[in-house]
């Protein structure tokens, strides 16, 4: 979980941690930049905010183990569940 004020994810930021499996972004959070996520090669699965609105090219690139995505919707959740 990120910091409630936080409203957008530079880049690079979690670049290679590898020991990232689980992401559970904070409401308010409105862009994720590119490669924001790139190859954390553990990370399985990321919740995001009804108030994203971008998220930018490769900013899960090399995200091998992603498997769900899931969207918080004006409180309806969608998921999607990826196959790599």
């Amino acid at each position: 979980t990120l910091p409630s004020a936080l409203v957008e994810i530079e880049d690079s930021v979690f670049r290679d941690c590898k020991k990232l499996k689980k992401v559970l972004l904070n409401e308010g959070l409105q862009k994720i930049r590119e490669d924001a996520f790139k190859d954390c090669l553990a990370l399985e699965s990321i919740v995001m905010p009804p108030t994203l609105i971008e998220i930018e090219d490769i900013a899960f690139s090399g995200c091998r183990q992603l498997k769900e995505v899931v969207f918080q919707l004006d409180h309806k959740i969608f998921s999607l569940y990826m196959i790599l």
